[in-house]
C-alpha cells in the first residue's frame, strides 16, 4: 500500500517534533502531538486485525533475523480495532496500555451476527472466549525519529481507553514467535482516528 502524501507529511513532522524540540528542552505538549497524530475522518480502507494479520503472512519471508532484513518486511497498513487485551486462560482483562507511553494492544472488534446480537457480552459469552483466545492482536507504538515510544500516555494523549474502537494507520509486520498463543502484529503508527458513536 503507497504512502499517501498526508501519512508522509506526519512523518515529517513528528521527525522536527521529536529531533529538534527534545533534544533543545522544548518537549512538544498533548496538544501539538494530538495535532500530528490523530486524524478526524474516518480512512475508509481499514483492515480488521485478522485480515492484515493473512496479508503480513503472504507478504513476509518466514526466517529474517536481522534488523536490515526485518525492515524489509514492513507493510503499509489502516487496521481497525478495540483497545484491550485479555488472558482467556486465566478469564481475567489485562492491562492493555503501557503507563506512561504511546502504547497500546488491539483485539478484533466483533461484527458477525452473533456478537450483534442485542444484549450480547463477549465478556461473558462462552463462544466469544473461544474465539478471541485464538484470534490474533496487534502491539501499537507511536514513535518519534530515533524510534523511542512518545513519552505521553495514550489515555491522555488520545482519549481512549479500555473498549474504545480505533483505526491506526503505520507500518506493521508480523510477530516471528512460535512460543506466542496468537498471532501478534507489531505496529509502528504515525495516525490515529478515535471511532466514535456518529462514525458507528
Amino acid at each position: 500500500m503507497a504512502v499517501r502524501p498526508r501519512f508522509a507529511s506526519v512523518v515529517a513532522i513528528v521527525s522536527i517534533l521529536s529531533g529538534f524540540a527534545w533534544v533543545n528542552g522544548a518537549s512538544p505538549t498533548v496538544t501539538d502531538l494530538r495535532t500530528v497524530f490523530m486524524i478526524d475522518q474516518q480512512p475508509t480502507d481499514a483492515l480488521t486485525i485478522t485480515a492484515a494479520t493473512k496479508m503480513l503472512g503472504s507478504a513476509s519471508p518466514q526466517s529474517l533475523q536481522s534488523s536490515d532484513e526485518q525492515q524489509m518486511t514492513l507493510v503499509r497498513l489502516v487496521i481497525r480495532g478495540r483497545v484491550g487485551a485479555r488472558d482467556y486462560t486465566l478469564n481475567r482483562d489485562i492491562d492493555p496500555f503501557l503507563k506512561g507511553k504511546a502504547s497500546f494492544f488491539l483485539m478484533e472488534i466483533p461484527i458477525d451476527a452473533h456478537a450483534l446480537q442485542s444484549e450480547h457480552n463477549s465478556k461473558d459469552c462462552a463462544f466469544c472466549k473461544r474465539r478471541a483466545a485464538k484470534s490474533p492482536i496487534v502491539a501499537v507504538q507511536f514513535v518519534d525519529s530515533n524510534r523511542q515510544l512518545i513519552p505521553f500516555d495514550s489515555r491522555e494523549l488520545f482519549g481512549v481507553q479500555k473498549g474504545t474502537d480505533v483505526i491506526v494507520c503505520g507500518t506493521g509486520m508480523l510477530h516471528k514467535n512460535s512460543k506466542l498463543p496468537v498471532p501478534v502484529i507489531e505496529f509502528s503508527a504515525d495516525a490515529i482516528h478515535v471511532i466514535r458513536s456518529i462514525d458507528k
